[in-house]
């Protein structure tokens, strides 16, 4: 927690946001972050220590039952309203019955 007591506590995010100086800048200003992590195989920590740290820390978070949770949220919240424009919506038809003049995509 941040000792001010206002301000962003926590930083969720997916895979698209994952960067070591990212991890870094957050872990600076005293936010936690639940970034998932994308497959990157083995990393070569050698010359970046305060980068292995952020990301060893914030891949203890994700892998917790709060961070897959709020990583849950995230997708539910953020995903599922763009649902219409992709496959899982069912809008990606040639017609739709009953919608004259539908914008299927934005």
């Amino acid at each position: 927690m941040r000792p001010d007591g206002d301000g962003i506590k926590e930083v969720v995010g997916d895979k698209g946001y994952h960067r070591n100086q990212s991890l870094v800048d957050l872990a600076a200003v005293g936010v936690r972050s639940y970034i998932s992590e994308p497959d990157r195989g083995r990393r070569n920590w050698k010359k970046n220590p305060e980068a292995r740290d952020a990301v060893y820390r914030n891949r203890r978070r994700v892998r917790g039952a709060r961070g897959q949770r709020l990583l849950r949220l995230r997708g539910e919240r953020l995903e599922r309203p763009f649902a219409h424009l992709y496959e899982t919506g069912g809008m990606r038809r040639v017609y739709l019955r009953g919608h004259a003049n539908i914008r299927k995509r934005c």
